[in-house]
C-alpha cells in the first residue's frame, strides 16, 4: 500500500487534474477517486489504531513508572529507617560480620558548617578583610565548643545565631 503523503499528493493531482479540466470529471476520474477515497480511509484507519494502540501503550508505562517509583521511594525510606535504628543500637565506629554479610559504620569526621548570617555581622576576629568571613576560625571555634559532643553547635551574637555546626553524619555499609 503506497504511503499516506503518496496517498495524498496523488489526491491533489487527480483534484488540480479536474480543476484544470473546467471541474469535468470522466469515468477513468471518477474511478480513481473513488479507490483513492476507499484506499484513504483505510490508511486512516489504520493510522488511527495505531495511534490508539500507542497511546494505551504510553498510558500504561506510565501506570508502571509510577508504581515502580512508588515502591522505590518505599524502599528508600525503609532503608533510611533501618540505617538509623542499627547506627542507634551500634555506637561508636565498627564492623560487625555476619554469616551473609559485613556492616561497617562510621560517624563522618568533617561536620557541615553553615553560615547563617552576613560576613559584616560576624565580629572582626572572624573576618579575613571587611568583607571575607574565615570560615576555618569559625569551625574551630565551634568545634571546641562542641567539646566532642554530636549535636548541633552555633555561634550567636547579641541573641541573632550567625552560624552552626550541624551534626555529623552517620555512613553505614553493607556487602
Amino acid at each position: 500500500m503506497p504511503s499516506l503523503l503518496e496517498l495524498s499528493r496523488e489526491e491533489q493531482a487527480l483534484l488540480q487534474a479536474i480543476y484544470d479540466a473546467d471541474g469535468e470529471i470522466s469515468d477513468e476520474q471518477s474511478v480513481q477517486l473513488t479507490k483513492l477515497g476507499e484506499t484513504l480511509a483505510q490508511k486512516a484507519d489504520r493510522c488511527a489504531t495505531f495511534l490508539r494502540v500507542a497511546d494505551r501503550e504510553i498510558e500504561g508505562l506510565r501506570e508502571s513508572e509510577k508504581a515502580l517509583a512508588k515502591k522505590r521511594h518505599q524502599l528508600e525510606a525503609q532503608v533510611e529507617r533501618f540505617k538509623e535504628y542499627v547506627l542507634s543500637v551500634l555506637g561508636p565506629d565498627g564492623e560487625r560480620k555476619g554469616e551473609r554479610g559485613v556492616i561497617r559504620w562510621r560517624w563522618a569526621t568533617k561536620r557541615k558548617l553553615k553560615i547563617l548570617a552576613k560576613p559584616h555581622e560576624f565580629p572582626d576576629a572572624f573576618l579575613r578583610t571587611t568583607l571575607v568571613l574565615d570560615e576555618g576560625a569559625v569551625r574551630q571555634i565551634l568545634e571546641q565548643n562542641a567539646n566532642g559532643n554530636r549535636d548541633a553547635v552555633s555561634y550567636s551574637v547579641n541573641g541573632v545565631e550567625l552560624a552552626r555546626l550541624e551534626p555529623p553524619t552517620p555512613w553505614l555499609e553493607a556487602k
